[in-house]
């Protein structure tokens, strides 16, 4: 038996086909340009109405892509972007870098942010890239409106989502934390409800600060809840003045988060670089630069949660600078890693390889470099360089 099928048959195939690769296509490229909206991005106007709309009409897209061409978008409200169930959103500003977007209300808490529901199993992924986020300038000293505070403001928070990845963008001038990554509901649940990944990577985290150490908030860049992440080539600058106060923390790993790497940043004018808190280890912090901070490592645990994993903290540059004023004791002693450990009986803390300079004129007490309050610390060829 012979088949035959006929010309008009395998067009009608073909054009079947090709209307199913559209159809396909149409919905893995879902694009919201702002501007569609109504934004202007002329820096004259409000534009945060006509940017939750979009976010709003993107949110019931999955592969939706929310695009804003080169301009200044000047925003008087938060920007709120809800993510409903296991979609993938991308938000992307201009390639060159000419994306901004400034917040003029001091009284704003809240930049940009990205939730989605509290779940058992968090859901939802979100790419972020090419946008710089400003926040309102107000004087970098003691006496800013906030200082003192426990309002939990950011330039860019993310909760309850399984997935975050945010590159090449720049988040300053805000008193609070820059990027603030939690998902709140893992306290309570199990560690699907946790985040399973976040990268943050290539960006330049400037003047994001609270007082330290009466603020909840003021950390460059914030992650708990977090099952791996990876932290690579960010900048996290507090450009302070000499009487004005540190930030709390450059580079804050805290609550139930583990199996990461922080390496390759630059973090200056903090109270302490990196602090690491409560995680459950399997940790790596690798050829970073921390320069200007009076600590440069802080390692805490609480011992409530059980042992954590090894972290190592190798090939590194670490120093201490103190700025001596009411705030500070006048001791002159530099202090580069504390370590406060308590019920690890299993996993270590190894530092190896990490050069430590001083760059002020304080006394050197090489005792003093490290300070460590664990039995499960080991140092190894770590070298002092003035």
């Amino acid at each position: 038996m012979v088949l035959h099928i006929s010309k008009e048959a395998v067009h009608i195939g073909i054009m079947f086909f090709a209307l199913s690769f559209l159809s396909t296509s149409l919905k893995a490229q879902q694009l919201f340009n702002v501007k569609d909206f109504g934004a202007k991005g002329n820096g004259l106007v409000d534009d945060s109405k006509a940017i939750n709309a979009c976010f709003e009409r993107a949110s019931n897209y999955d592969h939706a892509e929310i695009i804003f061409p080169a301009g200044s978008y000047q925003c008087k409200s938060r920007l709120d972007l809800p993510i409903v169930g296991d979609r993938k959103i991308k938000i992307r500003g201009d390639r060159n870098n000419s994306t901004i977007l400034f917040f003029t209300d001091i009284n704003i808490n809240k930049g940009i942010s990205i939730a989605g529901m509290p779940k058992d199993d968090a859901e939802g992924s979100v790419q972020i890239s090419h946008l710089i986020i400003n926040g309102p300038k107000t004087k970098h000293a003691n006496g800013h409106p906030f200082s003192g505070s426990v309002r939990h403001m950011f330039g860019i928070g993310v909760s309850n989502i399984r997935n975050i990845d945010i590159e090449s963008c720049d988040v300053t001038n805000v008193y609070g934390n820059g990027i603030d990554i939690s998902n709140k509901a893992s306290r309570v649940a199990s560690e699907k409800s946790r985040f399973r990944n976040v990268t943050i990577q290539n960006c330049n985290i400037i003047n994001c600060w609270g007082k330290s150490p009466t603020d909840s908030y003021g950390d460059g860049i914030y992650i708990s809840d977090c099952l791996s992440f990876n932290l690579k080539n960010n900048t996290v600058e507090n450009n302070r003045e000499e009487d004005s106060p540190y930030g709390r923390a450059g580079i804050v790993i805290e609550d139930y988060t583990a199996n990461g790497y922080i390496s390759q940043c630059k973090i200056n004018g903090y109270d302490r670089a990196i602090h690491v808190e409560n995680s459950f280890g399997n940790i790596k912090i690798t050829r970073n630069k921390m320069i200007g901070n009076i600590t440069s490592i802080v390692l805490w645990s609480d011992g409530i949660r059980g042992a954590e994993g090894n972290l190592y903290v190798e090939n590194n540059i670490l120093s201490s600078t103190l700025f001596f004023n009411n705030n500070r004791n006048s001791s002159k002693e530099i202090l580069v890693v504390k370590v406060q450990r308590k019920g690890r009986p299993k996993s270590k803390d190894i530092f190896r390889g990490n050069i430590i300079r001083s760059n002020s004129g304080a006394k050197i007490v090489l005792e003093n470099f490290f300070k460590v309050e664990s039995k499960h610390t080991s140092l190894i060829n770590n070298r002092y360089q003035k």
